[in-house]
């Protein structure tokens, strides 16, 4: 995992007599490689399909054409503290890349890039995970947890993937 932190800066020059905000950001920088072929694991990165592989998957399809990930799917999940997250599926090239825009109101908007790469019998899955803060509770957070709180979801992610693509059966947390 590699992880980049940006010191809080001005963004941009000045507008209208008013600074822009000074807004923390921090990136993450995960890679896999999975015994899996791009086309098995791609239709899985979808907010309808992750409730086969992912536990305690929960999300609000907001929008899709076809009822799953696409271009403009929208959808929305509840965080730990309670306020949702709106996320945008702002690219889809299957079974290449997916990206998603994520907009956490009065807390953070995180972009989340997978690209697919195959490799030999295999699949390297790419992942970049950026979070700016709106907030100064949001700013603590990324500083102070972020980091741990990333690596352990991540950890997870993959092991249930992993999990689900050789077997065919959701993972599921011992009791």
């Amino acid at each position: 995992m590699k992880t980049i932190c940006v010191d809080p800066a001005l963004v941009g020059a000045h507008t209208g007599g008013m600074t822009p905000r000074k807004a923390a950001r921090v990136e993450f920088e995960d890679q896999w490689t999975i015994a899996a072929s791009p086309e098995q694991i791609f239709p899985l990165l979808c907010p309808v399909r992750e409730y086969d592989w992912i536990e305690d998957w929960r999300c609000e399809l907001v929008h899709s054409v076809s009822g799953f990930a696409e271009e403009d799917c929208i959808f929305r999940t509840d965080l730990q503290n309670g306020r949702s997250m709106t996320w945008v599926v702002t690219r889809y090239e299957p079974p290449r890349a997916i990206e998603f825009t994520c907009f956490a109101p009065e807390s953070h908007v995180m972009r989340l890039f997978i690209q697919l790469e195959a490799a030999e019998g295999s699949t390297r899955l790419h992942w970049t995970r950026r979070f700016i803060s709106l907030s100064n509770d949001c700013e603590v957070w990324l500083h102070e947890n972020a980091k741990a709180s990333h690596a352990e979801q991540m950890r997870k992610l993959q092991e249930r993937l992993v999990h689900y693509l050789a077997t065919g059966v959701m993972l599921r947390e011992q009791a």
